[in-house]
Protein backbone atom coordinates (compact mmCIF):
# COMPACT_ATOMS: atom_id res chain seq x y z
CA UNK A 1 0.00 0.00 0.00
CA UNK A 2 3.01 2.42 1.01
CA UNK A 3 4.72 1.88 -2.10
CA UNK A 4 2.04 1.84 -4.60
CA UNK A 5 0.72 5.27 -2.76
CA UNK A 6 4.80 6.75 -2.90
CA UNK A 7 4.39 6.02 -6.58
CA UNK A 8 1.28 7.82 -6.82
CA UNK A 9 2.41 10.98 -5.02
CA UNK A 10 5.38 11.05 -6.96
CA UNK A 11 5.58 13.91 -9.33
CA UNK A 12 7.30 12.06 -11.97
CA UNK A 13 4.59 9.92 -12.30
CA UNK A 14 1.45 12.47 -11.59
CA UNK A 15 -0.30 11.05 -14.73
CA UNK A 16 -1.35 7.97 -12.92
CA UNK A 17 -3.61 5.72 -14.62
CA UNK A 18 -6.73 4.23 -13.65
CA UNK A 19 -4.90 0.69 -13.87
CA UNK A 20 -2.20 1.92 -10.73
CA UNK A 21 -4.98 4.28 -8.63
CA UNK A 22 -7.34 0.88 -8.97
CA UNK A 23 -4.59 -1.48 -7.42
CA UNK A 24 -3.95 1.45 -4.56
CA UNK A 25 -7.72 0.68 -3.88
CA UNK A 26 -7.22 -2.85 -3.63
CA UNK A 27 -4.25 -2.44 -1.41
CA UNK A 28 -6.15 -0.12 0.84
CA UNK A 29 -9.32 -2.51 1.10
CA UNK A 30 -6.72 -5.43 2.00
CA UNK A 31 -4.73 -3.21 4.33
CA UNK A 32 -8.57 -2.59 6.04
CA UNK A 33 -9.59 -5.90 5.92
CA UNK A 34 -6.40 -6.57 7.86
CA UNK A 35 -6.91 -3.73 10.70
CA UNK A 36 -10.38 -4.65 10.93
CA UNK A 37 -9.51 -8.70 11.56
CA UNK A 38 -7.48 -7.77 14.26
CA UNK A 39 -10.53 -5.79 15.86
CA UNK A 40 -12.28 -8.47 15.74
CA UNK A 41 -9.84 -10.91 17.48
CA UNK A 42 -9.35 -8.58 19.91
CA UNK A 43 -12.36 -8.47 20.90
CA UNK A 44 -12.79 -12.07 20.97
CA UNK A 45 -9.67 -12.69 23.41
CA UNK A 46 -11.61 -9.66 25.69
CA UNK A 47 -14.01 -12.10 26.65
CA UNK A 48 -11.83 -15.00 27.17
CA UNK A 49 -11.51 -15.49 30.72
CA UNK A 50 -8.26 -17.39 31.92
CA UNK A 51 -8.61 -20.22 35.09
CA UNK A 52 -4.64 -19.83 35.94
CA UNK A 53 -2.07 -16.64 36.77
CA UNK A 54 -0.19 -17.47 34.05
CA UNK A 55 -2.64 -17.79 31.16
CA UNK A 56 -4.04 -13.99 32.35
CA UNK A 57 0.05 -12.45 31.68
CA UNK A 58 -0.34 -14.39 28.51
CA UNK A 59 -3.74 -13.45 27.53
CA UNK A 60 -2.81 -9.51 28.64
CA UNK A 61 0.40 -9.84 27.04
CA UNK A 62 -1.00 -11.00 23.50
CA UNK A 63 -3.99 -8.36 23.47
CA UNK A 64 -1.49 -5.65 24.43
CA UNK A 65 0.64 -6.64 21.28
CA UNK A 66 -2.48 -7.08 18.96
CA UNK A 67 -3.31 -3.13 20.03
CA UNK A 68 0.23 -1.94 19.69
CA UNK A 69 0.60 -3.76 16.47
CA UNK A 70 -3.12 -1.88 15.24
CA UNK A 71 -2.14 1.25 16.63
CA UNK A 72 1.34 1.29 15.06
CA UNK A 73 -0.82 0.55 11.37
CA UNK A 74 -3.85 2.15 11.26
CA UNK A 75 -1.68 5.36 12.35
CA UNK A 76 0.30 4.70 9.34
CA UNK A 77 -2.04 4.11 7.14
CA UNK A 78 -3.64 7.08 8.08
CA UNK A 79 -0.51 9.30 7.18
CA UNK A 80 -0.37 7.78 3.93
CA UNK A 81 -3.89 8.10 3.33
CA UNK A 82 -3.35 12.01 4.57
CA UNK A 83 -0.44 12.58 1.93
CA UNK A 84 -2.39 11.01 -1.10
CA UNK A 85 -4.76 13.97 -0.08
CA UNK A 86 -2.31 16.51 0.16
CA UNK A 87 -0.73 15.33 -2.93
CA UNK A 88 -2.60 13.75 -5.70
CA UNK A 89 -5.30 15.59 -8.12
CA UNK A 90 -8.77 15.42 -6.43
CA UNK A 91 -10.48 13.80 -9.85
CA UNK A 92 -7.86 10.74 -8.86
CA UNK A 93 -8.82 10.47 -4.89
CA UNK A 94 -12.47 10.45 -5.63
CA UNK A 95 -12.09 7.76 -8.46
CA UNK A 96 -10.41 5.82 -5.82
CA UNK A 97 -12.31 6.22 -2.76
CA UNK A 98 -15.40 5.07 -5.36
CA UNK A 99 -13.79 1.67 -5.80
CA UNK A 100 -13.39 1.29 -2.76
CA UNK A 101 -16.73 2.10 -1.55
CA UNK A 102 -18.11 0.18 -4.68
CA UNK A 103 -16.23 -2.78 -3.36
CA UNK A 104 -16.35 -2.42 0.25
CA UNK A 105 -20.57 -2.58 0.03
CA UNK A 106 -20.19 -5.47 -2.58
CA UNK A 107 -18.14 -7.58 -0.13
CA UNK A 108 -20.31 -6.58 2.83
CA UNK A 109 -23.67 -7.87 0.96
CA UNK A 110 -21.39 -10.68 -0.34
CA UNK A 111 -20.98 -11.85 3.43
CA UNK A 112 -24.37 -10.68 4.63
CA UNK A 113 -26.57 -12.93 1.86
CA UNK A 114 -24.27 -15.79 2.49
CA UNK A 115 -25.39 -15.79 6.37
CA UNK A 116 -29.17 -15.21 5.59
CA UNK A 117 -28.55 -18.04 3.55
CA UNK A 118 -26.84 -20.27 6.36
CA UNK A 119 -29.22 -19.43 8.58
CA UNK A 120 -32.27 -20.33 6.66
CA UNK A 121 -30.73 -23.51 5.57
CA UNK A 122 -29.88 -24.29 9.53
CA UNK A 123 -33.45 -22.79 10.72
CA UNK A 124 -35.29 -25.35 8.20
CA UNK A 125 -32.84 -28.23 9.27
CA UNK A 126 -33.37 -27.70 13.16
CA UNK A 127 -36.70 -26.33 13.17
CA UNK A 128 -35.15 -23.32 15.02
CA UNK A 129 -37.09 -19.66 15.64
CA UNK A 130 -36.36 -17.43 12.90
CA UNK A 131 -35.93 -14.46 14.95
CA UNK A 132 -31.76 -13.88 14.25
CA UNK A 133 -33.21 -14.66 10.10
CA UNK A 134 -35.56 -11.56 10.30
CA UNK A 135 -32.85 -9.71 11.64
CA UNK A 136 -30.50 -10.30 8.82
CA UNK A 137 -32.84 -10.18 6.05
CA UNK A 138 -33.79 -6.45 7.22
CA UNK A 139 -29.99 -5.55 7.11
CA UNK A 140 -29.92 -6.78 3.56
CA UNK A 141 -32.73 -4.73 2.52
CA UNK A 142 -30.68 -1.49 3.55
CA UNK A 143 -26.82 -3.28 2.17
CA UNK A 144 -28.49 -4.33 -0.99
CA UNK A 145 -30.31 -1.34 -1.71
CA UNK A 146 -26.26 0.38 -1.12
CA UNK A 147 -24.82 -1.71 -3.55
CA UNK A 148 -27.75 -0.99 -6.41
CA UNK A 149 -27.50 2.67 -5.69
CA UNK A 150 -23.62 2.60 -6.00
CA UNK A 151 -23.49 0.54 -9.38
CA UNK A 152 -26.20 2.62 -10.91
CA UNK A 153 -23.85 5.66 -9.82
CA UNK A 154 -21.22 3.91 -11.21
CA UNK A 155 -23.03 3.00 -14.88
CA UNK A 156 -22.72 -1.01 -13.90
CA UNK A 157 -25.14 -3.51 -14.95
CA UNK A 158 -27.06 -4.56 -11.67
CA UNK A 159 -28.63 -7.09 -12.89
CA UNK A 160 -25.55 -8.91 -14.27
CA UNK A 161 -23.99 -8.75 -10.89
CA UNK A 162 -27.04 -10.17 -9.03
CA UNK A 163 -26.47 -12.97 -11.67
CA UNK A 164 -22.30 -12.92 -10.38
CA UNK A 165 -23.58 -12.68 -6.58
CA UNK A 166 -25.46 -15.69 -6.55
CA UNK A 167 -22.79 -17.91 -8.20
CA UNK A 168 -20.23 -16.09 -5.91
CA UNK A 169 -22.10 -17.36 -2.88
CA UNK A 170 -23.10 -21.09 -4.83
CA UNK A 171 -19.46 -21.44 -4.57
CA UNK A 172 -18.89 -19.65 -1.03
CA UNK A 173 -21.35 -22.38 0.40
CA UNK A 174 -19.10 -25.34 -1.00
CA UNK A 175 -16.16 -24.87 0.17
CA UNK A 176 -16.28 -21.93 3.03
CA UNK A 177 -19.28 -22.01 4.92
CA UNK A 178 -19.24 -19.05 7.78
CA UNK A 179 -21.41 -21.40 10.32
CA UNK A 180 -19.95 -24.96 10.69
CA UNK A 181 -21.77 -26.97 13.91
CA UNK A 182 -19.62 -29.30 15.46
CA UNK A 183 -20.71 -33.19 14.89
CA UNK A 184 -20.11 -33.60 18.50
CA UNK A 185 -21.78 -30.87 20.01
CA UNK A 186 -24.58 -31.62 17.94
CA UNK A 187 -24.91 -35.30 19.61
CA UNK A 188 -24.23 -33.30 23.02
CA UNK A 189 -27.15 -30.36 22.65
CA UNK A 190 -28.57 -31.19 19.27
CA UNK A 191 -30.11 -28.06 18.06
CA UNK A 192 -29.32 -25.24 21.12
CA UNK A 193 -25.51 -25.90 19.92
CA UNK A 194 -26.80 -24.79 16.43
CA UNK A 195 -28.92 -21.62 17.92
CA UNK A 196 -25.90 -20.93 19.54
CA UNK A 197 -23.60 -21.28 17.30
CA UNK A 198 -25.56 -19.15 14.66
CA UNK A 199 -25.83 -15.99 17.47
CA UNK A 200 -21.93 -16.77 17.93
CA UNK A 201 -20.79 -16.16 13.93
CA UNK A 202 -23.82 -13.97 13.57
CA UNK A 203 -21.77 -11.50 16.03
CA UNK A 204 -18.64 -11.99 15.18
CA UNK A 205 -19.01 -12.18 11.12
CA UNK A 206 -21.52 -8.89 11.05
CA UNK A 207 -18.89 -7.04 13.90
CA UNK A 208 -16.02 -7.73 11.10
CA UNK A 209 -18.10 -6.34 8.11
CA UNK A 210 -18.87 -3.12 10.23
CA UNK A 211 -15.51 -2.29 11.01
CA UNK A 212 -14.28 -3.37 7.40
CA UNK A 213 -16.87 -1.07 6.14
CA UNK A 214 -16.26 1.84 8.50
CA UNK A 215 -12.48 1.50 7.26
CA UNK A 216 -12.99 1.21 3.69
CA UNK A 217 -15.60 3.14 2.65
CA UNK A 218 -15.88 6.80 3.26
CA UNK A 219 -17.63 8.67 6.31
CA UNK A 220 -20.10 9.91 4.13
CA UNK A 221 -20.88 6.68 2.61
CA UNK A 222 -23.19 3.52 2.95
CA UNK A 223 -25.21 5.11 6.55
CA UNK A 224 -28.43 3.16 5.91
CA UNK A 225 -26.12 -0.18 5.72
CA UNK A 226 -23.77 0.60 8.50
CA UNK A 227 -26.72 1.64 10.63
CA UNK A 228 -28.42 -1.79 9.76
CA UNK A 229 -25.62 -3.68 10.73
CA UNK A 230 -24.96 -1.77 14.08
CA UNK A 231 -29.10 -2.44 14.90
CA UNK A 232 -28.55 -6.34 14.70
CA UNK A 233 -25.09 -6.07 16.58
CA UNK A 234 -27.55 -4.05 19.17
CA UNK A 235 -30.28 -6.34 19.34
CA UNK A 236 -28.25 -9.47 19.58
CA UNK A 237 -26.30 -8.19 22.66
CA UNK A 238 -29.61 -7.35 23.99
CA UNK A 239 -30.80 -11.10 23.53
CA UNK A 240 -27.41 -11.62 24.90
CA UNK A 241 -27.66 -9.87 28.23
CA UNK A 242 -31.62 -11.13 28.52
CA UNK A 243 -30.85 -14.86 28.44
CA UNK A 244 -27.85 -14.43 30.88
CA UNK A 245 -30.04 -13.02 32.85
CA UNK A 246 -32.50 -15.20 32.99
CA UNK A 247 -30.05 -18.31 33.38
CA UNK A 248 -28.57 -16.75 36.22
CA UNK A 249 -32.53 -16.32 37.64
CA UNK A 250 -33.10 -19.99 37.04
CA UNK A 251 -29.74 -20.73 39.09
CA UNK A 252 -30.53 -18.61 42.15
CA UNK A 253 -33.93 -20.11 42.64
CA UNK A 254 -32.74 -23.66 41.84
CA UNK A 255 -30.25 -22.75 44.58
CA UNK A 256 -32.49 -21.62 47.06
CA UNK A 257 -34.44 -24.52 46.72
CA UNK A 258 -31.93 -26.78 47.47
CA UNK A 259 -31.26 -24.96 50.62
CA UNK A 260 -35.32 -25.31 51.40
CA UNK A 261 -35.09 -29.28 51.00
CA UNK A 262 -31.85 -29.72 53.00
CA UNK A 263 -33.34 -27.40 55.54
Amino acid sequence: HREVAESLVDSSQTSSSQANMKLLAKAQEDLADVLAGHITVVQKLKRLKPITETQSVLLKTYIKAKCEFYLEHMSEFRAVKHKLSESVPAESLDFIQRVMDKNAIISTHLLLRQLVYETISLCEKYSLEETLLFLLLDAETYVESDVTKCLKAEKEDVTKHKELVKEMIKSSLKTNRLIRPSPRLLALHGACHVQKLMMTRTVTVLSQVKVQLQLAAAHRSFSDSKGALQEVLDKLETEKKREKKETQDFVFVERNLAELCSG
